[in-house]
């Protein structure tokens, strides 16, 4: 197996949804390190009906299989944080 293969063996879909719930997730986990891929970044301009509240397709993140545990635990403080707000 080559080294590209086993990079893109490695990551798993973390997040899907609405485009601002993905910039938020992805902001808190590169703020604390964690590599993150988004996917279909650039659908919004080729087909919007496909990303939009509802459409085929919604925005993903993805990070490393090694970093899910640790994402899983930012994005909880995260949240736990800002809904008592």
């Amino acid at each position: 197996m080559n080294a590209k293969k086993k990079e893109q063996d490695d990551l798993i879909v973390f997040h899907s949804g609405p485009i601002v719930e993905i910039k938020i997730i992805k902001a808190e986990l590169e703020k604390h390190k964690i590599e993150v891929f988004q996917t279909d970044e650039n659908m919004s301009f080729l087909d919007p009906s496909r990303i939009s509240p509802g459409g085929l397709a919604p925005f993903r993140i993805m990070i490393r299989k090694k970093d899910l545990q640790k994402a899983k635990k930012i994005i909880d403080a995260f949240l736990k944080k800002n809904s008592k707000k």
